[in-house]
Order: structure tokens, then sequence, then C-alpha cells
């Protein structure tokens, strides 16, 4: 069977970030060309599209809608900001409701100025009233973690510092191993992540890249993604897994080529499971 004629576990979810500047409608159509069941769906292309309109897109193919990406929260050093900021994070809940998604996912936001527990603790504050909004609409909030090189939208690098935050402030995790598998306590902390992960997002990592926005295919690069999908497969649910692919080498395969193999290699790893990641 050729990679164009695998059938693709269902389970298995499409990123929308791999493009910025794509539409939902490019989105949806990379998901049809692959034979991908869920998309991950960037907030700002609902509000291109419209919330009427993008749900009309996805309804029309059949699509899941994995998670909403909401891709940073507060401002945490600038009190002042979060408001504003609170009423962008209730609209990408609201569209979580009209499409049917299950979660939405954020980081944290910069922790500025502040020292990381003082970060921390403003973002349990700033996010309380976004959590209980998602709550009551049966929404599923997440943060995921992210390299330093992100810490303009983040303050959370390690498997470790995640559990941390999402414990204080009542949320689930958005296990992304590509922000935070170098940590010398990843296999540490895996366990309780996968038992309280709510999506899961895969890349992998090409040993000597240096810059932080290339993702390359799973099985391409060196994270122990074997332990993780062992991690997973002891707890009852992960959610989606997404597979989240940027910059030059996957631009260089082909945006299609690339998606495909990554499918195709997450369903083998999936069904390598049965029963269990259906």
């Amino acid at each position: 069977m050729t990679a164009v004629d695998q059938a693709i576990n269902p389970r298995v979810s499409l990123n929308g970030v791999y493009d910025w500047a794509a539409s939902l409608q490019d989105d949806v159509g990379l998901c049809g060309q692959i034979g991908i069941a869920q998309l991950g769906v960037l907030n700002s292309k609902v509000e291109r599209a419209g919330i009427r309109e993008a749900a009309t897109i996805i309804g029309r193919a059949s699509l899941g809608v994995s998670t909403v990406v909401h891709p940073c929260a507060f401002t945490l050093a600038r009190p002042q900001q979060w408001a504003q900021e609170l009423s962008a994070a209730k609209r990408s809940v609201d569209y979580a409701v009209a499409l049917g998604s299950p979660t939405v996912y954020t980081t944290t936001g910069p922790r500025g100025e502040l020292s990381w527990n003082k970060a921390a603790a403003a973002f349990t504050e700033a996010v309380s009233e976004w959590a209980d909004y998602a709550r009551e609409r049966s929404v599923q909030l997440l943060v995921e973690p992210t390299t330093h090189y992100a810490s303009a939208i983040s303050m959370v690098h390690t498997l470790g510092d995640l559990l941390s935050v999402t414990a204080a402030a009542g949320l689930g995790d958005c296990l992304d191993a590509y922000g935070c598998w170098y940590d010398s306590t990843f296999r540490t902390h895996l366990d309780q992540a996968a038992a309280v992960c709510g999506l899961v997002q895969v890349s992998d990592y090409v040993l000597g890249e240096r810059h932080s926005r290339v993702r390359a295919v799973p099985g391409d690069g060196i994270i122990e993604w074997d332990a993780i999908f062992a991690a997973l497969a002891a707890h009852s649910d992960s959610g989606a897994f997404d597979i989240e692919l940027l910059g030059t080498r996957v631009e260089a395969e082909g945006i299609v080529p690339a998606f495909r193999r990554a499918a195709v290699w997450l369903t083998e790893r999936l069904d390598a499971y049965p029963g269990r990641f259906r």
C-alpha cells in the first residue's frame, strides 16, 4: 500500500499554523488531499472567514475540528491589558462551540520583567475568568509548552513547568513535545502529563537545526515518540494527535507530501496499539 492509499487513523489532525496566510478553505482542501478527518483551526482564519462561513466550509467537508488555536493568552506583566485580551480569548471559545471543537489551546503569554513565580501567579489570576467561560460551554482549555525561543509568547518551557501552571489554574495540557523534549526531566514528568493531556501535537526536531520554527516530519528527528505513545496509551484519553509542521524542511519537500508522510507515520504508530487510539 502506498502513502497515498494508506487509510489515516481518525485521531490524526492537521494543524493550520503551517501557513498563517492560508485560508480556512485551503486547510480544508489540504485535509481532503491527504485523507485527514480532523483539523486544528487557527482563530485568525475563523475571523477572516467569519464564523458562519467557517462552520459551513468545515461542515461541507464533513471534517471534525480537533482544537481552536489561540496563539497567546495574556501579557502577564501588564494587567491593564488583560480585559482586552480576555475578550479575544472568549471569542476563541465561541469559535470552538460553533465549530464543535472540544478544546482551545494557547500559550501563557510572556512573563516580561516578572520573576517566573510571579508570572505564574499572574497567569492563574488572568486566566481564571476565561477558564470558567470555557468550562461553562463544555470546552477544555489547554496550555502548550514552547521552546525558550518563543519567550515572547510563553513562560512555560519544560513539562514540569507546564504541569505546575496548568494544575494551579485548573487547565489541561497540550502535550507539544517539540517545546520541551530536551529538558532533563521530560521523562520524569511524562506519565503525569499524559494523564491530563487533552491534545497531542506531533512534529520532530532534527539535530543541528537552529531555527525554532522548523518543525520536521515526525520520525525524521530525535524526539522520543515511542516513549510518548507508550505513556499516552496507559491513560484513558489524550484527544487528537495534531500534526504541526512548519518551516524550510516542509517547504522544500512540499506541504502535501510532508503532511501525508507525517499522517502515515503517525497512523502506523497509533495503530500499533490495537483498539487504543481510535
